[in-house]
């Protein structure tokens, strides 16, 4: 089974759907080591402007796409059967309906001692769950270099898991994936950002109906908004100033 791409914006995203993504995953059909993500608007808005962002997101196993924005300009492309990958879903589906097994990389103690609890009482079967280690802080300028990352990950390595998610912020997470997934030998490595606050409890998730309608984003800055307003604000400035350019 091959995946295409389709453009959007300055990079490619993957032709996938939440099914396909498990088949995928759960069969290992991509060659090990590899990396992962889930980039959604915010990151795209990035990537116009970094382009070593852009250039992670191209060579990515999979660039999964996050949000309906992606989903609807794949559909207008003729990418009919793509839509929306979450990964808070599929990591929920793996642990209840496959035998994989996984760690989780990132974040802080605290936030790693709730997922800690909510996984293991949402997967009673421990052999699935083969740790949690929170993450140094380090700079984004550091991360290629970072020891104290290259020693974590090489003792995840030993313990071989199938999945190791990685929860930072973007592009610490792009970043790390990116220099970093090659110690794991035998481990697709996945970047999912914010999911390790929904996995702690410490942010809402929204609801179904209102991702189906493409308004998570207003959910979301009603919930937050001195924290969002600008993150959003700056997604549309980047926007803009791409299609400028384009048009230009």
């Amino acid at each position: 089974m091959s995946i295409n791409k389709f453009p959007i914006f300055n990079v490619e995203l993957s032709d996938i759907n939440p099914d396909k993504a498990y088949s995928f995953l759960d069969n290992k059909q991509i060659q090990t080591p590899s990396y992962m993500l889930f980039p959604d608007l915010s990151v795209l808005s990035d990537s116009t402007e970094n382009k070593k962002l852009a250039h992670i997101i191209d060579n990515a196993s999979l660039a999964m796409p996050d949000g309906k924005p992606s989903e609807f300009i794949a559909r207008l492309k003729g990418y009919k059967e793509v839509s929306t990958v979450s990964g808070y879903k599929l990591i929920k589906r793996l642990l209840a309906e496959s035998n994989r097994t996984h760690f989780f990389y990132g974040s802080t103690r605290e936030k790693i001692k709730k997922m800690e609890e909510f996984l293991y009482e949402y997967c009673p079967d421990s052999k699935k769950i083969l740790g949690f280690k929170e993450a140094p802080f380090v700079g984004l300028d550091e991360i290629e270099f970072s020891n104290e990352i290259k020693t974590d990950l090489e003792k995840i390595n030993e313990l071989k898991p199938d999945f190791v998610w990685i929860g930072l912020s973007s592009p610490k997470q792009d970043y790390l994936l990116y220099h970093h997934h090659s110690i794991l030998k035998n481990s697709y490595c996945l970047g999912v950002g914010g999911v390790f606050d929904y996995l702690s409890g410490e942010v809402k998730i929204s609801p179904d109906w209102i991702k189906k309608v493409g308004l998570r984003w207003l959910f979301r800055l009603v919930k937050e908004p001195k924290r969002l307003f600008p993150k959003y604000w700056k997604i549309v400035t980047n926007l803009c100033k791409y299609s400028f350019k384009r048009s230009s």
